[in-house]
């Protein structure tokens, strides 16, 4: 299993090697899309090349995350910034539009440390 720190890592170095352009299309979030773009847990676990992530990432728990509150945030903080119908947890105070921002929140409400570019 990673840790959290390292999915953080995974997570916000892919995301900023996108310039934050999120990998949402038609309403869904996802994994993988056509022009490359990847999601919070498409970057964590790069073998995902399934177009939408509306299914389930229960899968990854086994092998990559095993706190359901954390994983679900994870990718919170990127569809409430592709999306301002999403709605993640109040302590977060995610908004739309500003995935950066949402990652540092996120970081900082678990004690890990967003690194900066």
């Amino acid at each position: 299993m990673l840790t959290k720190q390292e999915i953080l890592d995974r997570a916000v170095d892919g995301l900023r090697n996108q310039n934050w352009e999120p990998a949402y299309s038609g309403g869904n979030c996802q994994y993988l899309t056509t022009s490359g773009h990847r999601c919070a847990w498409g970057h964590v676990d790069t073998s995902l090349t399934v177009e939408s992530c509306a299914a389930s990432y229960t899968p990854l728990f086994d092998t990559i995350c095993d706190d359901t509150e954390f994983a679900d945030s994870l990718q919170a903080a990127h569809d409430s910034a592709a999306d301002p119908q999403v709605r993640a947890a109040a302590r977060y105070n995610f908004k739309y539009g500003e995935m950066e921002n949402n990652f540092r929140k996120f970081a900082a409400y678990h004690g890990l440390v967003f690194k900066e570019a």
